[in-house]
């Protein structure tokens, strides 16, 4: 996965972006060596599964409010590069950031796939994604989700290292990811 380190905790974890790798080798506790997951993500739980400039990423679907087609962002002076501006959203003003930004991807142009998640955080404040796409809801494969090494400077933001049909999926943790943009960019989203 592009700017990601997958090193995963799991012996003989294979590293790499997506390819075929055989699924983990059943269901587990999912503490893993680090001690129990206190990120409230479910192994077992449906995810919204979603593209950024070819890999998949995923957030747990009970954070998706919905899932809008591009639209107008109202762009703001002096907001951080992965702030995108705000929308509308039936009368409530949404911040919107780039999950290419946030991950340290390069551009890219938006297309008839390019969606906005609105995603509710911990704290109950809201905020839109803009990814590529969005591909479905689904569940991961069976087996817990693997916590990924490195220090990278968005490594905090992957809650795991799961896998569809093989191939490997990030899953996002919402608040770390979007916590602080928002925060900076000083709207309450609520």
């Amino acid at each position: 996965m592009s700017g990601f380190d997958l090193s995963l905790d799991a012996p003989g974890a294979r590293r790499g972006n997506g390819g075929a790798a055989p699924a983990g080798p059943g269901p587990d506790d999912g503490s893993g060596e680090d001690g129990p997951r206190d990120d409230g993500i479910r192994d077992d739980g449906q995810f919204v599964t979603l593209g950024v400039d070819g890999d998949t990423y995923a957030v747990p679907v009970e954070r998706v409010q919905e899932i809008l087609d591009l639209r107008p962002v109202a762009r703001l002076p002096r907001n951080a590069s992965a702030m995108l501006g705000m929308i509308d959203v039936r009368g409530r003003s949404v911040p919107v950031a780039d999950l290419r930004a946030l991950l340290g991807l390069g551009c890219g142009m938006d297309d008839h796939d390019t969606r906005i998640l609105v995603l509710s955080l911990s704290d109950g404040r809201v905020a839109g994604l803009k990814t590529d796409r969005v591909y479905e809801v689904a569940a991961l494969d069976r087996g817990a989700l693997e916590r990924p090494r490195g220090d990278g400077p968005r490594m905090d933001a992957v809650a795991g290292i799961g896998r569809r049909d093989g191939a490997f999926v990030a899953v996002l943790d919402a608040d770390r990811l979007l916590g602080r943009e928002i925060a900076t960019f000083g709207a309450s989203g609520r």
